[in-house]
């Protein structure tokens, strides 16, 4: 999320939305190889789908007990496919923030289930 902050603060804001996306992303790959002992991702869960991820590592119930993370969690979960990725427009200082502080607050909730 380092990298995600820098572009932020030098209001590049479709690269932070970017990279902490990806963050999360791979963070979920994280839990998934940490919750299960393996090295290695499995192949068919080299995707970017959250819901699929989230759903390997176990990580649902988490979500799911914490109403606003469960909220930030649907809503940025539905966002993230190749539309928010690499939409070719430029995300608006209000609409960029309000995306980076709820990646941000995902990420830090999903980096206290898996340290």
């Amino acid at each position: 999320m380092g990298d995600a902050r820098s572009l932020r603060e030098k209001d590049r804001h479709n690269g932070a939305i970017y990279l902490a996306g990806y963050a999360i992303e791979c963070h979920l790959k994280f839990a998934f190889c940490q919750r299960r002992g393996v090295l290695y991702l499995p192949a068919h869960l080299e995707v970017h789908d959250w819901d699929k991820l989230v759903a390997a590592a176990g990580l649902l119930p988490d979500i799911k007990q914490q109403p606003k993370m469960d909220a930030i969690y649907s809503a940025l979960a539905d966002k993230w496919g190749p539309s928010l990725r690499y939409w070719a427009g430029k995300y608006r200082g209000g609409e960029a923030n309000r995306l980076y502080n709820e990646m941000n607050e995902l990420y830090d909730f999903l980096r206290e289930l898996v340290p």
